[in-house]
């Protein structure tokens, strides 16, 4: 069985992220969006999750990755990260940035997959390079993928599990004469390209940021072409829908606007190609760094006919009451029951939309330009037991009573709903009696232990039944 891991050209060759000045003082200026702390994980800071939703929006959990824009701020480092709608963690990676967090199928089987690859300055200087991780649903390491010969421009590329043999590779420099460079918006308001001095900092005109399957063949996301480019299995274009002047499609009534799109990201079949019909969903930034301000961020939908070459929006999702210009970033996803949940990129934002386009849930989990997640999701297919065991940790009380702090990073809702407490008055146990059993209360759960608890361990609790036990602690008596 094979699963499709693709690797992205990203070379933004303008340090740092568009919108943010060269010295960052908009970051140093605003204010620090809040934290949570954990006894049990002194080094794991999560933003606070700020949500509000309405009865009708969707049960699930965010999968997300927080990169913050000054990259070594070492209170809120980047992170990968899972929580819940209470805005409770889940899980959380290693501190270091993750890009492209997301559940996936593998063998029929509910995987978690990420990319990491070079990251510094400010600013994110991914071509490509890098490692695609896939975990199993206790987190162990099933496979690292990576391209063979280290070596692509503009493309993509797809990997055979588990032997890592290239299937499909495809690069836009091929395909000059269908996709000439004087397509690329890529360029300075007057006319002079980005970058492209020398071999470090390169003019990406094409960048090519998301790959979906398409029938035989593929549907790229070309942001700087302001494209959707379908391919062939043989990786022959069978066309181009532009965003200003249709590619190969009749022009799109603009209503007054220059483009249909521009500069967008995670373009996505509905379906696949039905007919002569297809339903392409995306989300339009439609602004950068340097074409910004004038036309809000939506999630877009488009009914294209293949045969007469015709488009028809058929929805811009947008929040009446939140205009926001996302200039990079972003993530359209349709739900199981066809809501649609947008994802802002470098705006910490998240919305659900009903079947009405209405908004009925809002999520932040940070100030505007401060951190940016490159894809979001809302999930309701992960569920997993961590292979490794849970963590505990004491803190006493101003009033001399010794408080228990447990956690087991990693365990979704439905794997344990308590924790059991095995508590001894001899520092060299036994531990085999139950002493408490507490309802779980988010990422780590805390209660008293005993007085004259000298040794204690913690397993977590799935109705009567214990699970994995934590190492045993022992409890130093209160000073007062």
């Amino acid at each position: 069985m094979s699963l499709a891991v693709y690797g992205l050209s990203n070379s933004s060759a303008t340090r740092p992220y568009p919108g943010v000045p060269a010295d960052f003082s908009s970051f140093a200026a605003a204010p620090f969006w809040p934290y949570q702390t954990f006894v049990t994980e002194p080094e794991f800071h999560p933003p606070v999750l700020e949500i509000s939703k309405q009865p009708e929006a969707s049960d699930g959990l965010f999968v997300f990755a927080p990169l913050p824009f000054i990259l070594n701020y070492t209170d809120r480092p980047a992170v990968g990260l899972i929580m819940d709608q209470q805005g409770n963690p889940i899980w959380h990676s290693a501190n270091g940035y993750l890009g492209q967090l997301e559940v996936q199928q593998l063998n029929g089987q509910n995987v978690l997959t990420y990319w990491t690859g070079g990251i510094g300055g400010g600013f994110v200087d991914a071509h490509g390079m890098g490692t695609i991780t896939i975990l199993d649903s206790t987190y162990r390491l099933i496979q690292n993928v990576t391209l063979n010969d280290g070596t692509f421009k503009a493309g993509d590329s797809r990997q055979n599990m588990p032997t890592n043999e290239t299937l499909f590779r495809w690069s836009s420099v091929d395909h000059i004469d269908q996709l000439p460079l004087n397509g690329s918006h890529q360029l300075h308001p007057d006319g002079s390209i980005i970058d492209g001095n020398n071999a470090t900092h390169p003019w990406d005109y094409f960048l090519t940021n998301s790959v979906f399957p398409l029938d035989d063949g593929y549907i790229l996301s070309c942001r700087h072409y302001w494209s959707a480019v379908a391919l062939d299995s043989q990786g022959n274009v069978k066309w181009n829908l532009n965003g200003v002047d249709g590619g190969d499609f009749e022009p799109v009534n603009q209503t007054g606007k220059p483009s249909t799109f521009s500069w967008q990201h995670y373009v996505r079949p509905r379906n696949g190609t039905v007919g002569n019909n297809l339903v392409l969903d995306m989300f339009n930034n439609h602004g950068n760094g340097f074409d910004n301000g004038t036309y809000p961020s939506t999630g877009l939908t488009l009914y294209l006919d293949l045969q007469k070459r015709t488009v028809e929006t058929i929805s811009r999702l947008q929040d009446p009451e939140d205009t926001i210009y996302a200039l990079s970033q972003g993530t359209f996803q349709r739900l199981p029951n066809e809501h649609k949940m947008i994802a802002y990129g470098q705006i910490p934002k998240l919305k659900e939309y009903d079947n009405n386009d209405g908004v009925v849930m809002k999520a932040r989990f940070g100030q505007n330009n401060q951190v940016s997640s490159y894809r979001s999701y809302l999930v309701s297919n992960w569920s997993a037991t961590p292979y490794w065991a849970p963590k505990i940790a004491t803190t006493q009380e101003p009033g001399g009573n010794i408080t228990l702090s447990m956690s087991w990073n990693g365990a979704t809702p439905d794997v344990y709903d308590s924790w059991m407490v095995y508590e001894s008055s001899d520092v060299n146990g036994p531990l085999t009696e139950l002493s408490q059993q507490v309802r779980r209360t988010g990422y780590e759960t805390n209660t008293t232990l005993s007085a004259g608890t000298r040794l204690v361990t913690a397993a977590p609790g799935r109705g009567q039944e214990a699970m994995r036990r934590s190492k045993s602690l022992r409890v130093e008596l209160p000073t007062i």
